[in-house]
């Protein structure tokens, strides 16, 4: 199958008829902001070298361990499309050189980050997006398990500064209800796919550049309280954090495996003013390793350093 695009908000592929019964325990891989361009996004905005090894070597151990399914949560790419740019195009490109060499059997499936479609989203850079990748929020089914993939940008308040985009929050609100609300068959359990995480270290933290605000986090938390989801995974933090949301909800934020970013001592790590720099190193980028049975779900960070052993 490998990179599978959502069309109507499914992945046709992975519909609740062929894949909505537990059979047995599995595994899959959460990848967080590969953002190929972001080295050099101060110059030719391409693709770093090293970036594209890494996603390389992600490929490799995708193709020796064979989890249900890969995917990407967001900032594929670092620079959202722009008419007249085309950086987009040729990030885009060189993201699918890799995932394309994923096993035919695993699927990989993509949702998008603000690097996507803009901190501000233009119907430009959404219509590009989709063009590239698919709907931006989609569910799809695996071993019995329903998994939601949103568009967080979609959650930021800031970010709604047109009524089309206003409509289009709505509307993903409104999928989402309806889509929590359907639960024949029963799934297994019900996890959720986001880049920004709605919350890092506490649910009632402040807010900050990398988590959402708190009413659309707590809109959104409890709607997917209510829905049985037990899981979130995130990205857009550069950097690992776990979160317990309350009544068996978790949500985990994954390192990237492109650039990660440092903390400054004494820095507040949620805002932007405290980052102290940046690294691209084998022993801190990498993915998540998730393993799902029928009582729960674990998951491991593995570093590209681990992928080669």
């Amino acid at each position: 199958m490998a990179p599978q695009l959502a069309h109507l908000r499914e992945i046709p592929r992975l519909g609740r008829a062929a894949h909505g019964s537990w059979d047995q325990p599995f595994e899959f891989l959460v990848v967080a902001d590969p953002q190929l361009g972001m080295r050099n996004m101060d110059t030719t905005r391409a693709p770093d070298a090293e970036e594209e090894q890494y996603l390389a070597q992600t490929v490799k151990f995708a193709n020796s361990v064979k989890p249900r399914f890969v995917v990407v949560v967001g900032d594929l790419v670092d620079r959202h499309a722009v008419e007249g740019e085309a950086h987009f195009r040729t990030q885009a490109d060189a993201l699918y050189k890799h995932l394309d060499q994923v096993h035919n059997d695993v699927p990989v499936l993509f949702l998008p980050g603000n690097h996507d479609i803009g901190d501000v989203p233009t119907p430009f850079s959404i219509a590009e997006y989709k063009s590239c990748f698919g709907d931006d929020y989609f569910q799809f089914w695996a071993g019995g398990c329903r998994f939601l993939c949103l568009n967080s940008q979609l959650l930021v308040e800031e970010a709604l500064t047109t009524p089309e985009l206003k409509q289009a929050a709505e509307a993903q609100h409104q999928w989402l209800t309806q889509a929590l609300s359907t639960q024949e068959p029963q799934p297994q359990h019900t996890v959720a796919f986001m880049h920004i995480s709605p919350a890092l270290d506490a649910y009632d933290e402040d807010t900050a550049y990398f988590n959402l605000p708190p009413e659309p986090r707590r809109r959104l938390v409890e709607q997917l309280r209510a829905g049985g989801v037990s899981r979130i995974f995130a990205g857009h933090f550069h950097r690992e954090a776990r979160c317990d949301a309350g009544d068996g909800l978790e949500i985990v934020t994954t390192s990237a495996i492109g650039l990660n970013l440092i903390t400054k001592p004494g820095g507040d790590r949620r805002n932007l003013a405290g980052i102290g720099g940046a690294v691209m190193s084998e022993s801190v980028s990498g993915c998540r390793l998730v393993r799902v049975s029928a009582t729960g779900i674990t998951d491991e960070y593995v570093t590209v350093e681990e992928m080669k052993r």
